[in-house]
């Protein structure tokens, strides 16, 4: 097997895919990088230079809390006892989701199935009446910790929440293209040269900030 795979990208056109309305949705889809596995985003080069992609970290729940006007700027996803890796995809579904059983049946299908990053089950007894109840607890917590946005949850607005994130992508890749600048869209994420991390981090920061008011927390994967 080569240590080196090479792939020249054929499809590089991006498209927006709405739900309902233009209103609803709106994020990027079609070049074939966000097809990748994930464990190959490391190793992308742009123009032969190694890459970064940076993260807009718990976007839709600061989100949330943004759009109330509260400052939040903690992990939103760090509750003491539990595994910080557990509650990403749930706590989408509970914003997703247009009721409290809706988003407790599909978090307890995620759950039924979901390992950590050692590969290992969450839960060791794959026992539907301990998953359906953990399912439970687990809403719970993340509703008690969140306890100022627990009203948007099960209200089905995942979608106006990906047209709001979706117009502060299509904000910055018109800005970095002005700049001459290649710029990878993720969804919550850019990928961009290492060498200009900065710039793309600076304008992210900037064009969240035209919409919320309050700055977001941006990692590099």
């Amino acid at each position: 097997m080569p240590d080196d795979w090479r792939f020249r990208l054929a499809d590089l056109a991006l498209f927006r895919v709405f739900n309902k309305d233009f209103k609803h949705g709106g994020r990027f889809y079609g070049s074939i990088h966000m097809e990748l596995p994930r464990e190959f985003r490391p190793s992308i080069e742009i123009d032969g230079e190694k890459t970064v992609e940076l993260d807009f970290s718990g976007l839709h729940i600061r989100m949330l809390y943004h759009r109330k006007g509260i400052a939040y700027a903690g992990d939103p996803y760090d509750l003491g006892g539990y595994p910080r890796e557990i509650f990403k995809e749930p706590s989408l579904m509970m914003v997703n989701a247009k009721s409290e059983m809706a988003a407790k049946r599909s978090i307890y299908q995620h759950l039924r199935t979901k390992t950590n990053s050692h590969g290992r089950s969450f839960l060791m007894k794959d026992c539907d009446g301990i998953v359906w109840r953990f399912t439970q607890t687990l809403m719970d917590a993340f509703k008690e910790k969140h306890a100022q946005i627990a009203g948007d949850f099960f209200a089905g607005v995942g979608l106006e929440l990906q047209f709001l994130d979706s117009e502060i992508m299509e904000a910055i890749l018109k800005r970095l293209l002005k700049l001459g600048l290649v710029a990878l869209p993720m969804h919550d994420s850019i990928v961009c040269k290492s060498g200009r991390r900065w710039t793309v981090e600076y304008i992210m920061r900037q064009e969240y900030v035209k919409v919320f008011g309050h700055p977001p927390v941006i990692h590099s994967k």
